[in-house]
């Protein structure tokens, strides 16, 4: 105990001053590695080589690691508000249950980088101007964010809450939105050529001007939503209740195997108007949509 006390004081003094300009012997991966619930909020770590390390609980809030290696990093439960991790190597890095709100990535090579349950609030990590910066969000927390004609193709969002969401213009060609919240979201002009919104709550989302060709919305739930309590597969489709459809065209929207792969599209089928009415929740009063 006595032992494990020393560590904390030494560690905590360790941090009393900035990082930056500290002699090549000082260890800082060794003593962050080991240590959960750290405090670095507002410290200086500019091109500091973390790369490797686990950072459980640790407050960052502030932190400035311009330009720093953290090339495998595991931030669990870490606190980055408002953090500077501009020109950052994040390779390979993950996020988990991270909060990332006013996080600032200008720059920063995300090459494999992964979000899970994370909340990205006013952070800038999707720059509508560039593409690749973030590819899988899992389970994350965008509610409000502005995407606005953002470049989205293809990316993850499955099971994210993107309720409020400013989508206008955004390409989301090939997104997978699985089980996505886009409740009350802003989706008009959104290009959705090739999106799966199996499961997505799209209720009173705006889609003036969205296209759905091609769009998956209904799926035999195989993988995604598997019935436990019966055993039995059934038709999943978005929820598109309340959803103003009318001069959209719905009439390409697709019922597919869940289990295809992410370039067969020879499991699917047009979606019937049944299904959108019964299943979806679909007011196609004024759309085009399937006899």
């Amino acid at each position: 105990m006595i032992r494990r006390i020393a560590t904390i004081a030494t560690t905590v003094a360790l941090f009393v001053a900035p990082l930056a300009g500290r002699g090549a012997d000082l260890d800082v991966r060794g003593i962050l590695n080991g240590c959960i619930g750290c405090s670095l909020a507002d410290k200086d770590m500019h091109g500091a080589d973390l790369h490797g390390i686990s950072l459980v609980g640790t407050n960052m809030r502030r932190v400035n690691l311009d330009g720093a290696h953290l090339s495998d990093v595991r931030f669990t439960g870490v606190n980055l508000d408002d953090a500077n991790l501009n020109n950052a190597d994040l390779r390979d890095a993950k996020f988990v249950g991270t909060s990332l709100r006013g996080t600032t990535f200008a720059r920063a090579n995300l090459e494999g980088a992964t979000f899970t349950g994370v909340s990205l609030g006013r952070t800038n990590i999707i720059d509508g101007n560039r593409r690749g910066l973030i590819r899988t969000c899992t389970g994350c927390n965008l509610s409000g964010v502005d995407l606005s004609s953002a470049d989205l193709r293809s990316i993850h969002f499955v099971g994210s809450n993107l309720s409020d969401v400013k989508l206008a213009n955004s390409d989301l060609r090939d997104a997978v939105l699985v089980g996505a919240n886009l409740r009350d979201s802003d989706m008009s002009a959104t290009q959705l050529s090739g999106a799966n919104l199996v499961g997505a709550n799209l209720s009173r989302a705006t889609v003036h001007g969205a296209s759905f060709g091609n769009v998956e919305l209904c799926s035999r739930n195989h993988s995604y939503y598997n019935n436990a309590s019966t055993g039995r597969d059934e038709t999943v489709c978005a929820n598109l209740r309340d959803v103003d459809l009318h001069g959209m065209n719905v009439s390409q929207a697709l019922w597919c195997d869940s289990d295809r792969g992410e370039m067969d599209r020879k499991s699917c089928r047009p979606v019937t108007r049944v299904e959108l009415v019964d299943v979806a929740h679909a007011n196609l009063a004024g759309a085009t949509a399937p006899n």
